[in-house]
């Protein structure tokens, strides 16, 4: 750490760390600021006291049984999301080789569907004929008195 290029260097050097948050006006002056970030969450109410404080967030989130157990269980919420970000990135290439495939799908069907709206529009300009069966008396039944004499 204290070797000559070292992390002591790096933070002391001329326009290094410490020079930077060390300027007027910098995020660390605000933070540090009466009032500021770190005041607001130090304070005796404040997020970290109730975030740190017996039965307080940090000590549910630990307890066993709590959230942290139930994420990181054999099979649980944490290990299936990571095994459908895996799976969806394998995907990635396929779904992109497919892209193009599906995109001329997609203009055939347009294509298509242009083409027999077209066509069916002009059907219906057709006049239709009418029906040019002659219509022939209903043949007698069998039961008639006049049949077979």
């Amino acid at each position: 750490m204290t070797r000559p290029g070292g992390v002591v260097d790096a933070l002391t050097a001329p326009g290094g760390l410490l020079d930077r948050v060390a300027v007027e006006g910098s995020s660390l002056e605000r933070i540090l600021a009466p009032g500021g970030l770190a005041d607001r969450l130090l304070a005796e109410d404040g997020p970290l006291e109730r975030m740190f404080a017996e039965n307080g967030v940090v000590e549910r989130m630990f307890a066993e049984e709590g959230l942290i157990d139930k994420l990181t269980v054999k099979n649980g919420p944490l290990e299936q999301v990571t095994e459908a970000a895996e799976i969806l990135s394998r995907l990635q290439p396929v779904v992109e080789t497919l892209t193009p495939t599906a995109d001329t799908l997609e203009s055939a069907v347009d294509t298509l569907t242009r083409m027999v709206n077209s066509m069916s529009a002009m059907t219906d300009r057709i006049p239709r004929r009418r029906s040019t069966r002659s219509t022939k008396a209903p043949k007698p039944d069998g039961d008639d008195d006049t049949a077979g004499t």
